[in-house]
């Protein structure tokens, strides 16, 4: 059985959503892309930081999952993906646009 979660927020790619809260917990949206028609975003649990701590140059290791945007009724909704093939193929594109985005 797939698993859709409504989420609070519009998940329409033209408005930024950066937080959002699946079944009680907190994820933020790193990235979102396109894949043959269909609308993927990687998401991880939310970390808030301590302003006044002193960042480190040490490396961040983020595990992440990938969900699908699908629209139900008229409201957008994030669905698992079960299809492991895909869910390899997806993954690996979000590690090379995060590697893009990290490097100087």
């Amino acid at each position: 059985m797939t698993d859709t979660n409504k989420i609070g927020g519009d998940f329409d790619s033209e408005e930024e959503v950066d937080v959002v809260e699946i079944e009680g917990r907190l994820y933020e949206k790193f990235d979102e892309l396109e894949h043959k028609g269909e609308v993927y975003f990687a998401l991880a649990p939310y970390i808030e930081y301590d302003e006044d701590e002193d960042e480190t140059d040490e490396e961040l290791i983020v595990e992440f999952g990938i969900l699908k945007r699908i629209e139900e009724n008229g409201e957008y909704m994030l669905e698992d993906i079960d299809d492991d093939d895909l869910l390899d193929e997806l993954g690996a594109m979000f590690e090379r646009r995060f590697d893009e985005l990290t490097q100087d």
